[in-house]
C-alpha cells in the first residue's frame, strides 16, 4: 500500500499518491489525546499521546476519512491551495512561491513589498534567503539584504539575525578576516545571547586563521 499517513499540527491526514488522492484532515482526539509525537510504521502510524501509545492503521484511518467526507483528490488539492494562496496577502504568497521553488516569483513578491514598507522584517529575511546558493544563487544580493536586517536598531532580534548570517555567508565563502570582524562585533552586541560561547569558539578559530594568512 503505498499510502502514506503523517501528523501534521493538529490533525492527521493521508495521501495516496497512486491515486492522487488526500483523506483527511482528522482530528487528533480520537486517537490518543495531546499527541506529542508521531512515528510512521509499516502501514500506519504510531502515535505518542499524554495518556498512550496508539497505532493507527491507514485502511482504518481511510475508511473514517470517507465516513466523514474528508476525501479530497490531488486536482482539487491544488486548486484550493491555489485559491487560498491567491487570497493572502503579498508577503505570505512569496513565502508559498519560495517554498515552491518559484524564485523570481518570490522576488518579485517580496520586492513590492519592500517597495512599499523597507523596513518589513520578514520581507528582508526571506529576500535574503531567495538569494542564497541553493535559490538563486546571488550570495551578495544576499549578504546585502542580511546586511539591512542588522541595520535595523530598534528590533534587536532582526538586527542579531542579519548578523549572524552575514558572518555563516563570510565563513562559507572564507573571507576570515570580514567573518571575525563581524564576529566580534556580534560578541560586543550580544554578550549573553545563547549562541555567544559557540561565536566566542568560532572567533578564536578565525584570528588563528588570519593570523596564519598574514604570515
Amino acid at each position: 500500500d503505498a499510502s502514506h499517513v503523517f501528523f501534521l499540527g493538529e490533525q492527521i491526514l493521508c495521501f495516496d499518491p497512486e491515486a492522487d488522492t488526500w483523506y483527511g484532515p482528522l482530528e487528533r482526539e480520537p486517537y490518543g489525546g495531546s499527541v506529542e509525537f508521531a512515528v510512521s510504521g509499516d502501514s500506519g502510524i504510531w502515535l505518542q499521546s499524554d495518556r498512550s501509545l496508539v497505532y493507527l492503521d491507514t485502511a482504518d484511518f481511510i475508511a473514517a476519512a470517507r465516513k466523514a467526507g474528508r476525501v479530497i483528490t490531488g486536482d482539487e488539492f491544488r486548486r484550493k491551495r491555489d485559491e487560498a494562496i491567491a487570497a493572502s496577502p503579498p508577503l505570505e504568497q512569496a513565502k508559498w512561491a519560495l517554498s515552491m521553488r518559484q524564485f523570481d516569483k518570490a522576488r518579485d513578491l517580496c520586492a513590492g513589498v519592500l517597495d512599499k514598507e523597507a523596513g518589513n522584517v520578514e520581507a528582508l529575511l526571506v529576500m535574503a534567503l531567495l538569494h542564497e546558493s541553493c535559490c538563486l544563487n546571488q550570495p551578495d544580493k544576499a549578504m546585502e539584504y542580511y546586511g539591512r536586517l542588522a541595520a535595523i536598531e530598534d528590533n534587536p532580534s532582526a538586527a542579531f539575525t542579519g548578523l549572524v548570517h552575514q558572518y555563516r555567508l563570510h565563513i562559507d565563502a572564507k573571507r576570515h578576516a570580514d567573518a571575525l570582524r563581524t564576529g566580534r562585533l556580534i560578541e560586543r552586541r550580544y554578550p549573553r545571547n545563547s549562541s555567544s560561547e559557540s561565536i566566542r569558539r568560532h572567533n578564536r578559530r578565525l584570528e588563528e586563521q588570519v593570523k596564519e594568512a598574514a604570515g
